[in-house]
């Protein structure tokens, strides 16, 4: 398997991403953490995407 570029590789994540909102809901997606602190940033695509799935399970024992 080669190596794609950055672009194209982005739009073919947003094709996919778009696919699974059109036929399954933007519910089907889901964003699992395991760090400290909360990824803002995944927390508001997934916000903008539609889904509410973002779980951040805190590991700091």
């Amino acid at each position: 398997m080669g190596e794609i570029e950055w672009e194209q590789t982005l739009d073919e994540i947003a094709e996919k991403l778009g696919n699974i909102k059109v036929q399954h809901g933007p519910e089907a997606v889901s964003l699992m953490t395991g760090c400290i602190h909360e990824p803002w940033d995944l927390a508001r695509f997934f916000n903008l995407f539609g889904s509410p799935n973002v779980v951040n399970v805190n590991a700091n024992l």
